[in-house]
């Protein structure tokens, strides 16, 4: 493994955190707050990057529309449990 695989994406687009919520490959580390944005944090880097590039370019892998329903409440989950955090 080399050290790309160990560094950490943060990420705040809403509309990719619950795709990468779905790609078994990637860990989600949790969240964190800078300068008042919230990022959700995934790792490896460099997978996280290559899912980004698939998503953008329309060659991601096909959900099905249930598993996306429940990733988007998951991040919707994620992002209230964060905002109380740091409130």
């Amino acid at each position: 493994m080399d050290k790309q695989n160990y560094k950490i994406h943060f990420e705040k687009d809403k509309r990719l955190i619950p795709f990468l919520f779905l790609l078994p490959e990637l860990n989600y580390l949790g969240t964190e707050e800078i300068a008042g944005i919230i990022y959700f944090k995934f790792s490896p880097e460099a997978i996280v990057i290559k899912a980004i590039n698939a998503f953008y370019n329309r060659t991601a892998p096909m959900i099905h529309p249930i598993d996306l329903l429940e990733s988007v409440d998951r991040f919707k989950n994620e992002l209230y449990k964060a905002k109380n955090i740091t409130m």
